[in-house]
């Protein structure tokens, strides 16, 4: 399943408990195809053949790196890897300094000119911004962590550039904000790509011996004991925060947290009043008399009892295919300003009344889950019972 994951990108093998808690930590990306897969794999291919000459060399990384596309599809971070791949080969075959800036910024328009609306796809968006942030932010955040012993100031300095960039489209899209993802990232990108490299030589190593392909699954297996460990923490040690956020005031919210973080005295002032600006305006009265709230959810049912600060979850919603949590329960918990649940009430196990609750229970902290006797044997209570908290 690891192998699956990491090397195609099919995160859906992945155990819900687990894709959950790598949401809640911001740490999704890790399964996800990126270009660590293409230059971990053409560092590897480049190591391998480092006594031939530079221009095999060269086109042994290209073409093992289009077979790679061949194989995985060709993803939008896949593709803007390889094709800043080509222009780093290009510059350094011209005997000129690779910029990256500029690549980026012509790697972009190519994907864009060659299928336009590539630009509403939530992958493309992602990996160019984060892209921008590591090559435009991160050595800013670098000199202001210059304090730090150099590894870790590095490290630290591109996960927050990336992350501040992609902001605006992640915490649009996916409703949630985890701010201590810079910090977990520390160690688990070290972590990604160790386990990433042992799958490609696992692949290769079965290929053409089964003895070999079995002591490094056992490593495989070790290894992946800290994702599985991920998807056992309870909502309140991740600290994801619910959000509900169109673009604009997810870019409003990162540029006054880049003004507080990268600016001068003034410019944080300016930051922080307007940081403090928008959660005023994004704050929500609490209604003094008890009202009740019905989501739509398509087949199934999502009721909200709410009293004041009190408020009771019946039934989650649930489709087989999609997490309707993170689609519709936690943005719209959030439009209401509920961020804590006093109970969830679960009427039944089917799947469009308990799979909703399931989700939320990962991100949203509850105070009690009441049902009726007789569902015990069922597989969704059965993994919402043994959700820890």
């Amino acid at each position: 399943t690891l192998v699956r994951v990491l090397v195609l990108g099919q995160a859906d093998s992945l155990p819900g408990a687990v894709s959950r808690g790598l949401r809640a930590a911001g740490l999704a990306h890790l399964v996800a195809l990126s270009g660590l897969h293409v230059g971990l794999l053409a560092g590897m291919v480049a190591l391998a053949t480092s006594g031939f000459r530079p221009y095999l060399r060269f086109s042994l990384v290209v073409l093992t790196v289009g077979g790679y596309i061949c194989l995985a599809g060709a993803r939008p971070s896949l593709v803007r890897a390889t094709m800043m791949l080509l222009a780093v080969i290009g510059a350094w075959l011209l005997r000129r300094p690779p910029r990256t800036t500029n690549t980026l910024a012509w790697v972009a328009a190519g994907m864009i000119l060659l299928r336009p609306v590539i630009v509403r796809d939530l992958g493309f968006q992602l990996t160019i911004a984060a892209t921008a942030g590591i090559l435009v932010l991160a050595p800013h955040f670098e000199r202001r962590l210059a304090w730090m012993p150099p590894t870790i100031g590095q490290a630290l300095s591109v996960s927050l550039g990336a992350t501040l960039a992609a902001l605006p489209w992640s915490s649009s899209a996916f409703h949630l904000v985890s701010p201590l993802s810079p910090l977990w990232n520390l160690l688990a990108v070290p972590w990604a790509g160790l386990a990433l490299a042992l799958a490609i030589v696992w692949v290769v190593a079965a290929s053409f011996s089964d003895a070999g392909a079995r002591w490094i699954g056992y490593l495989l297996d070790l290894i992946g004991v800290p994702l599985e460990m991920l998807g056992e923490l309870p909502p309140g040690v991740l600290l994801p925060i619910p959000i509900a956020l169109t673009w604009w005031q997810g870019a409003a919210m990162t540029a006054a947290l880049m003004g507080l973080l990268m600016g001068g005295r003034w410019a944080r002032t300016a930051s922080a009043i307007g940081l403090l600006g928008l959660c005023w305006m994004w704050r929500h009265e609490v209604p003094t008399d008890p009202e009740m709230i019905v989501l739509d959810v398509g087949q199934g049912d999502a009721i909200v009892l709410r009293d004041r600060e009190h408020a009771i979850l019946i039934d989650g919603g649930g489709w087989i295919r999609s997490d309707i949590a993170q689609r519709i329960l936690i943005p719209s918990l959030s439009r209401f300003g509920i961020r804590r649940l006093d109970a969830m009430l679960m009427t039944h196990p089917d799947v469009d009344h308990c799979a909703g609750l399931l989700g939320l229970a990962s991100f949203t902290s509850v105070g009690r889950f009441l049902t009726a006797s007789g569902w015990y044997g069922d597989p969704c209570l059965v993994e919402l019972l043994g959700r820890p908290g």
